[in-house]
C-alpha cells in the first residue's frame, strides 16, 4: 500500500510525520507500495538472555509480555542501563518498576532520526510458517538475527490494524527457508499497554 492509502492526511510529494511512543519520524511519501497497516503470519525473535532478564524482573515465564516486542533501540537502552547498574551495584537487584519507568521516560530526541533504526523487527517466512519446519525457521532466524552467536526463541502471530505502520522488504533473502524483514513502528498511544496487547496475539513457534 502507499502511505496515502493508509493515512488520509498524507499529502503526495511531502514527508509524512508519524508519532511513535519514543520519537517523531518522517517518511517520504514516494511511489512505494510496501507499507501496510496490518500483517499476519509474522515471526518475532526473542533472545534467551533478554527473556531470562525479563522473566526475573516480572516473575513470569511466558512470552506474552510487552517487553519482547519493544523496538531494538529501546531494548538497547535497557541493556545499557543494566550494564551500568551492575557495574555500580554488582549485588544489586533491578525491579520491573525501574524498567517500566525507564521505558516510559525514554525519548529519542536525536537530530536526524532514521526510521529503520527505531523499529521492532519481524520476519515473514517464504511459503508461510505452516509450510516450513519450525526447527528450520529457528535455525535460519538464528543465523540471520544473531549470526549464530546467541540462543533464541521464535514466536509467531499477527498484528492487526490500528497499532501502527509496517514496512516490508522487497525480496525474500537467505538463509533458508528465506525471509522478508518487516519493520514495525507502533503509533503513539499507550506504551506498554499496546505492546502487551500485541504480545497476546503471539505464541511460541520454537525454542532452543
Amino acid at each position: 500500500m502507499h502511505l496515502r492509502e493508509i493515512f488520509r492526511n498524507c499529502i503526495e510529494s511531502e514527508e509524512y510525520k508519524f508519532e511513535t511512543e519514543f520519537e517523531t519520524l518522517f517518511f517520504r511519501n514516494e511511489n512505494n507500495t510496501r507499507y501496510y497497516n496490518e500483517l499476519k503470519n509474522l515471526t518475532r525473535v526473542v533472545k534467551k538472555s533478554f527473556y531470562e532478564d525479563v522473566s526475573k524482573w516480572t516473575g513470569q515465564d511466558g512470552y506474552n509480555q510487552p517487553y519482547f516486542f519493544l523496538p531494538s533501540h529501546v531494548c538497547e537502552q535497557i541493556d545499557n542501563f543494566c550494564i551500568d547498574f551492575f557495574e555500580e551495584e554488582p549485588c544489586g537487584t533491578i525491579s520491573i518498576d525501574i524498567i517500566d519507568q525507564l521505558i516510559c521516560d525514554f525519548n529519542n530526541s536525536e537530530g536526524s532520526i532514521s526510521p529503520e533504526n527505531c523499529s521492532s523487527s519481524f520476519f515473514i517466512v517464504k511459503d508461510g510458517i505452516e509450510n516450513n519446519d519450525p526447527n528450520e525457521i529457528l535455525i535460519g532466524l538464528k543465523e540471520k538475527v544473531t549470526k549464530n552467536t546467541e540462543t533464541i526463541t521464535v514466536l509467531k502471530g499477527d498484528i492487526g490494524e490500528g497499532f501502527g505502520l509496517f514496512y516490508q522488504s522487497k525480496n525474500f533473502n537467505k538463509p533458508m527457508p528465506k525471509f522478508k524483514h518487516v519493520s514495525f513502528w507502533k503509533k503513539k498511544n499507550s506504551k506498554l499497554k499496546d505492546f502487551k496487547e500485541i504480545s497476546n496475539n503471539f505464541k511460541l513457534l520454537k525454542e532452543e
